[in-house]
């Protein structure tokens, strides 16, 4: 941070340290941290990761440049490790954030997921163009659920395909009744990148004759504000 470095700046410039200033940003002559006394490489670290965090995390990046924006948040887990390593005690206050945050990557994996949600099949998938624009491109997934799915009307869930991108959650909302429920139904319009890449892949399988079914992992809510994710693998 900005105050440790005018602190060491001070301590360089008083002669209270007896090191250049690019061994007290970089090294370890000033024998602080937990891990080999690391604490000066690892915070010049930690800062460059919080920059490029903070930088892409500004809406007007987020929303022209959202993979780079979801990539460099995947830096988080190295900015962990190295809190870890910068201060000794550090894991003591980390220890209940990274336990929570553990269980939610463990909650989150497809075979718990799967566990707790059920698995689903992509039973058809449709292809339409509205009547009033021809033009307007339209993917129709009919999935079937091993078990019963209850939801409200106006429910939606979040969808990933990884064939098209691996971390991009988008939410649909449930076309079919809620009375059927053995299947639901979204319908997705090709009008941005993702939904445009989307409407290719699944048009491709339809023109190499590709089988049309494939587990999918579904979870939804009962009401219409909220949601879970949908997890769509291709198998």
């Amino acid at each position: 941070s900005l105050v440790h470095i005018v602190r060491t700046g001070l301590l360089l410039s008083s002669g209270g340290l007896a090191c250049s200033p690019v061994a007290a940003y970089l090294g370890t002559c000033l024998r602080i941290g937990w891990v080999g006394w690391a604490a000066s490489p690892t915070g010049v670290a930690l800062l460059v990761i919080s920059l490029i965090i903070a930088a892409t995390a500004n809406p007007a990046v987020r929303s022209r440049l959202f993979k780079t924006f979801q990539y460099a948040h995947l830096l988080y887990y190295p900015f962990l490790v190295l809190c870890i390593l910068h201060a000794r005690y550090y894991w003591l206050f980390a220890l209940i954030p990274l336990s929570m945050l553990l269980l939610e990557q463990l909650l989150g994996a497809r075979p718990v997921h799967e566990l707790l949600h059920g698995k689903f099949t992509i039973e058809a998938v449709n292809f339409h163009a509205p009547r009033h624009d021809e033009s307007t491109q339209v993917v129709e997934l009919v999935m079937r659920t091993e078990r019963r799915v209850a939801f409200s009307p106006g429910a939606y869930v979040y969808i990933n395909l990884p064939a098209v991108s691996h971390f991009e959650f988008h939410p649909f909302t449930i076309s079919s009744p809620p009375e059927r429920c053995d299947a639901i139904t979204v319908h997705i319009q090709a009008v941005g990148p993702w939904t445009r890449r989307l409407y290719d892949h699944f048009r491709a399988m339809a023109e190499a004759k590709q089988p049309e079914a494939g587990r999918v992992t579904v979870a939804t809510k009962r009401h219409p504000t909220a949601g879970e994710d949908y997890d769509s693998r291709w198998l």
